[in-house]
Order: C-alpha cells, then sequence, then structure tokens
C-alpha cells in the first residue's frame, strides 16, 4: 500500500492545489454578485468576467490529470479483483477446515493454529481491499473536482495525513473483523464448548437443582395494573423503540428478544397491502457501488457477492455469496434473506422476509439500496 500512497501523494497535491483557487474564485464570484447594485454594471460585468476567465483556466490545467487518475482507479479495480478472489478462496477453504473439523478429523490442537493461520491471512486481504477502495474513493473525488462538480468535503488539505489513509477509511466503512461471512468468523470450537457447557448445566439427574433456564420475574404492583393494561397500538417503529428502551439484564433477557421479535413481524407484514403500479428500481445510495441503480424487471431478482446473482455486490465482504432475493408476488413485491451470515434489514430492522413499499430502505452488508417507482 505505500505505493498506493506514494501515487496518491505524487500528484494530488497540484490537484488540491488548484481546487483551492477554483473555490477561492467562486466564493469572489459570489461576493461580485451579492455586491453587484453597489457598482455601475458596465464595472460589475468586467469583475465577473475576468473572474470567470481565471475559472476557466485553472479547469484546463486540471483536465491533463484526468487520465492519469483514471489509469490508477483502473489499476486499483484490477487489484481488488484478484484480491477478492484470493479471499473468496480462503473463506472456502477456512469452511473446509471447520467441516472437518466438526466431523473430528482434527483435535483441538491441530485445528486451532490453521484456523487462526487462515484469519490472519484474510484479515491483511480485507485490509489491502479496504486501502485501495479507498484511494479509489480519493481518486473519484478528484475527478469530480475536474469535472466540476461541487463536493461535500472541504478541500484535500483537510484530511488526514496521507500514512493514515488506510486505516482510517477502514474504521470509517465498517471493515471490522467480525462483519465477515459466519463461516469466516464464527469459531466451531467455541461454539462446541459453548454448547457442550450448556447441555451439562440443564441436565440434572437427581431431580434435586432447580432448571436454570426456568427464572422468576418480578410482578408489578396492583397498582400498575391499570397503566399497564392501556390499550397500546404495537407498530414496527414502536416495537423497535421499545426493543432498544428495554434494558438487557439476566431477568428481561427473554422479554426483549420477545420484543425485537415483534418488531421484525411487524416490519415483515408492513407493507403487505401495497400494490405496486409500476415496476420499482433499486438504488445503491451507500457502499461501494453507491449511484448504481437496477430495475425490479423479473420475477426473482437475486442479491450477493457471487457472480451469478441479478445485482452483484462483489467487493463488499459483507455480503454473502447468495444473500438475498425480491420477488415479485401478485404486484407485491418481497425481500426475503437467503440464510445469510450478516442478516438483511428493511428501515433498520432485521428481517427474514419483508414487504416493500416505495422508499423502504434495505440494507444488504455495508451497501443500503432504496425501492422506488420507476
Amino acid at each position: 500500500m505505500n505505493q498506493i500512497h506514494s501515487n496518491l501523494a505524487d500528484f494530488m497535491q497540484d490537484v488540491d492545489k488548484l481546487h483551492a483557487e477554483i473555490v477561492s474564485l467562486r466564493d469572489r464570484l459570489a461576493l461580485v454578485d451579492e455586491n453587484k447594485d453597489k457598482v455601475r454594471p458596465k464595472i460589475y460585468e468586467k469583475v465577473r468576467s475576468d473572474y470567470e476567465k481565471n475559472l476557466s483556466v485553472l479547469f484546463e490545467q486540471l483536465s491533463p490529470f484526468k487520465e492519469k487518475i483514471d489509469s490508477e482507479i483502473e489499476k486499483l479495480t484490477v487489484a481488488i479483483a484478484e484480491l477478492t478472489e484470493r479471499f473468496e478462496a480462503r473463506e472456502e477453504e477456512l469452511e473446509e477446515l471447520e467441516l472437518r473439523f466438526l466431523a473430528g478429523e482434527f483435535d483441538p490442537d491441530a485445528y486451532e493454529p490453521k484456523q487462526s493461520e487462515f484469519k490472519t491471512e484474510m484479515d491483511e486481504l480485507q485490509s489491502q481491499i479496504s486501502d485501495r477502495n479507498a484511494a479509489i474513493e480519493a481518486y473519484q473525488k478528484k475527478l469530480r473536482i475536474i469535472a466540476g462538480e461541487p463536493v461535500d468535503e472541504e478541500p484535500v488539505d483537510e484530511e488526514p495525513p496521507i500514512e493514515e489513509m488506510g486505516e482510517s477509511s477502514q474504521e470509517q466503512q465498517g471493515y471490522a473483523a467480525d462483519v465477515i461471512d459466519d463461516s469466516y468468523q464464527q469459531d466451531p470450537l467455541t461454539a462446541f464448548e459453548s454448547t457442550a457447557a450448556e447441555t451439562e448445566e440443564v441436565i440434572d439427574t437427581d431431580f434435586g437443582t432447580a432448571d436454570p433456564i426456568m427464572t422468576e420475574v418480578a410482578q408489578p404492583a396492583p397498582e400498575e395494573y391499570d397503566e399497564m393494561n392501556e390499550e397500546y397500538e404495537y407498530t414496527a417503529d414502536s416495537a423497535q423503540k421499545l426493543y432498544e428502551d428495554t434494558p438487557m439484564d439476566e431477568t428481561l433477557g427473554v422479554a426483549q428478544d420477545s420484543v425485537k421479535e415483534l418488531a421484525s413481524t411487524e416490519a415483515e407484514a408492513a407493507g403487505e397491502d401495497y400494490i405496486w403500479t409500476t415496476t420499482p428500481v433499486l438504488d445503491v445510495i451507500e457502499g461501494d457501488f453507491a449511484g448504481e441503480s437496477y430495475p425490479m424487471d423479473k420475477e426473482r431478482i437475486t442479491i450477493g457477492r457471487g457472480p451469478n446473482n441479478d445485482i452483484q455486490l462483489a467487493t463488499d465482504t459483507s455480503v454473502s455469496r447468495h444473500h438475498a432475493q425480491i420477488t415479485n408476488e401478485n404486484d407485491r413485491y418481497v425481500v426475503v434473506d437467503l440464510e445469510s451470515s450478516n442478516g438483511t434489514s428493511v428501515n433498520g430492522i432485521r428481517i427474514t422476509r419483508s414487504y416493500l413499499r416505495p422508499n423502504d430502505e434495505v440494507m444488504i452488508g455495508q451497501s443500503k439500496l432504496v425501492i422506488r417507482p420507476s
């Protein structure tokens, strides 16, 4: 990645300098327009014309950088594809290792070093992918500057030092180890030991010990019943709020899980009565593929990281190979999670199946998609 950082630093400073001059000239033009009534029209036109000519010259000086930036983006895109292919290969090898361990082929002493080796390599690959995605984002910002498009951020001299780019971008994009597929993150050894311990705790051979699963929940005082019995309309939003506000402790854990399940159930049924009169479009508004749009013009649209999906989110490693699908059921559109590792959410609520209405937000991995009428 040092070479990437070097490439960025080599000519980005020139782009930044020109961009700062462009911003300054635009600010001056705005001030000229604000004060034009204070001078004669010909003075206003003369000064404005001078600034506009200078602005054109600056944009002409930026033009040669476009070819170089396009070339760098192409190289990074190829590198990301190669790294992703290596990541997926290691992911499959780790899945095979875990299955063989669960089948008893390896004992824990033999399994753990191999598992650690795979995870270390996959972490490094993921870091390299994240670094290159961050570099592409920086280059694309420069292209918007060259095209004269507005940018959301301040000039680049306000950004962190270039040597810190990889780490900061990784944190911003949420590429942490716990969002990789369960096949990578879940430790079968830990799961096996945990299950064995829970089983041993629940079994009571002499029937003399209370079942640890049964927990007494404090009953409300009589004067509290009237308030509790007030009629309350549960919706997806109210259930989600109740879930978030309910404390998680040993006595209320089961209750909170029930509220979470209610929120998910309400969300899944929310759009059941909505009939789409036009073919909807799915817009990607966040993630590596932000700006892409996909018409829902088939009975079944599949979404995932694998190449055989209708919507392929290839560089988002928090997306499963076959993550979710959207189906047309008599002009009602339904998103279904395909037992993905990191789940699918609609409007912030994790679902297994949910009807969709206009402007619903579907979160798949690090990618946010919005469905809208065409």
